[in-house]
């Protein structure tokens, strides 16, 4: 189904996951110091980039995304276990998952309430994203999976609607850095108090 036509409405003839790669391209160039990673799923899941802050090495390996890589079913649950496992294992603060499907699970070894008590108890926001059409989702259960991580769920049923959902994304998870400022204050009165004590 990723390579259904139409997803994007100012070029029809380009398939859905041509679309999809545009926007999560322009997502990953404005994130400013993010770890990012990247999983492919279908029959099974599997990291295609792990956590990095490279952003070239991670836009080259989005780039060569393929339908049909590892298989042509949806392993959804175990995408987003996988997820959830390598940001429990980063020392970083703050971590989110954003997770991407145009599809109903069929194939994950992990059921749906295994994959929502790990969701529930790993407080990872998860921002989960529905694309195409209504009746290929299982809307229910990925609302559910974003609830209990304290995270959102999308339905995007074009380029457009998806590239503002990942600007939402995108200023939902940032940052306000606190900054410090010191005032350093350098005595020269010494100098001519010695010279007059001497004196």
């Amino acid at each position: 189904s990723m390579l259904d036509r139409g997803f994007d409405i100012n070029d029809v003839k380009k398939d859905k996951l041509s679309a999809v790669i545009e926007v999560v391209n322009d997502f990953i160039k404005n994130r400013k110091s993010d770890r990012i990673g990247l999983i492919n799923f279908a029959s099974s899941a599997f990291i295609a980039a792990p956590l990095t802050y490279d952003k070239n090495y991670l836009l080259k390996i989005l780039q060569k995304q393929k339908v049909g890589i590892v298989g042509k079913r949806t392993a959804i649950y175990d995408a987003l276990i996988q997820a959830l496992y390598i940001l429990q294992n980063s020392d970083t603060k703050n971590k989110a998952i954003i997770l991407l499907t145009d599809g109903i699970d069929n194939m994950s070894e992990n059921s749906f309430d295994d994959t929502l008590d790990v969701a529930t108890k790993s407080k990872i926001k998860t921002y989960i994203i529905g694309i195409g059409k209504t009746r290929e989702l299982d809307i229910e259960k990925l609302k559910q999976l974003a609830f209990v991580s304290g995270g959102k769920f999308y339905l995007a049923t074009n380029k457009d609607t998806l590239s503002k959902i990942y600007k939402e994304i995108d200023k939902l998870e940032t940052k306000k850095i606190k900054a410090r400022s010191y005032t350093v204050y350098k005595y020269y009165y010494y100098f001519p108090l010695m010279f007059s004590i001497i004196f």
